[in-house]
């Protein structure tokens, strides 16, 4: 009897920790209307790709001149392409515009993924936020 009390126990405590750790990876992940990208889901894009956005605030604000920085990714994980999105106006008053320029060479995979993570000089790892766009090669 006090063998399944423990193992009820246990397995509580294991369910109310993935219940956190769910819910922290979920808000890393929110953008909640904070930044507005040129780049649409499924869109077909080739090299040189210029991106242009605008970022409205939240955890998406501009830092030194830079807003984030912006990923091409295989669906392995491998980051083919990266550049900064680097503020065209002035990057402490909201919304702040901004740009970025990838470039990379043609590539045999079809589906890759933009990731755009913004720019956190706090290093509080609560305040990423990240915005994933599935893209194809053109």
């Amino acid at each position: 009897m006090k063998r399944n009390r423990i193992i009820i126990g246990i397995v509580l405590l294991l369910i109310i920790g993935l219940f956190f750790v769910i819910e922290y990876f979920s808000k890393t992940k929110e953008i909640n209307n904070e930044i507005e990208i040129n780049i649409t889901k499924g869109q077909i894009i080739k090299s040189p790709l210029l991106i242009k956005g605008t970022v409205t605030g939240g955890k998406w604000v501009g830092f030194e001149g830079q807003v984030g920085r912006v990923e091409l990714v295989q669906s392995n994980g491998l980051v083919l392409a990266s550049a900064p999105l680097l503020t065209i106006s002035d990057w402490t008053n909201l919304p702040t515009n901004f740009e970025a320029k990838l470039i990379f060479n043609s590539l045999e995979e079809k589906d890759l993924l933009l990731v755009f993570h913004n720019e956190n000089p706090s290093g509080i790892l609560e305040n990423d936020r990240i915005l994933n766009i599935p893209v194809k090669i053109k």
